[in-house]
């Protein structure tokens, strides 16, 4: 119930490079977004601002990392080979593709307090949040029950977030806050037949079994 924190490999698995390139074609290449410096993601420069510009680039970065194969095959690979096997049983559901979060700053923009369960998702799932820019420059995390997750570069916060409040609040700095997030279903607790309530997309989920006995 409380949140953990997982390890990974960021160069086997090295996530923040092929987001780095989906949004290199999805919005650079676009005009709709510029890196300060090549390729570093907290350099990042896109305007959020507007409700329907920020729509249209969500949907343009879903629409590039749901098409991107090799981004889509580091992302399999890390939660079969290092989120699962950290997980009871041997059936899982986890949801295919991630969900990309952007967060220029200095900006008011903040994910408001939460619990997954309000909107429609159940409680047989795991929440993985996974930063992808340095915490220490963009000083915004997420929080979870009130405090801040000390999560860093190289690791994944897991907690459950149907029933934990959580939120991320506005990020102040001068840098651009990335992050992934997914959720992981577990056999004997979740339901994949499961309809969102009050949901305009339900998100895509990969079936998989581990092999254990």
């Amino acid at each position: 119930s409380e949140v953990a924190i997982v390890p990974y490999d960021a160069v086997r698995y090295n996530l923040r490079a092929e987001i780095s390139r989906v949004l290199e074609t999805g919005l650079v290449a676009r005009g709709e977004a510029h890196f300060r410096v090549a390729g570093e993601l907290e350099t990042l420069s896109v305007d959020l601002s507007s409700r329907e510009g920020s729509l249209e680039k969500q949907r343009l970065l879903t629409e590039a990392v749901a098409s991107d194969e090799g981004f889509l095959a580091v992302f399999r690979s890390l939660v079969e080979e290092v989120v699962i096997p950290m997980l009871p049983g041997d059936e899982f559901w986890y949801q295919h593709p991630p969900t990309l979060r952007i967060q220029p700053g200095p900006s008011e923009g903040y994910v408001k307090e939460h619990r997954d369960a309000e909107y429609g998702h159940q409680p047989g799932e795991l929440n993985f949040w996974l930063p992808l820019t340095d915490p220490g420059l963009t000083r915004t995390t997420l929080w979870v029950e009130g405090s801040p997750v000390e999560v860093m570069l190289a690791q994944i916060a897991r907690f459950h977030g149907s029933s934990r409040p959580h939120h991320v609040p506005p990020n102040a700095s001068e840098f651009t806050r990335v992050s992934l997030d997914f959720r992981v279903g577990l056999a004997g607790s979740f339901d994949p037949a499961w309809s969102l309530r009050g949901t305009l997309a339900e998100h895509g989920r990969v079936h998989f079994l581990s092999g254990r006995h």
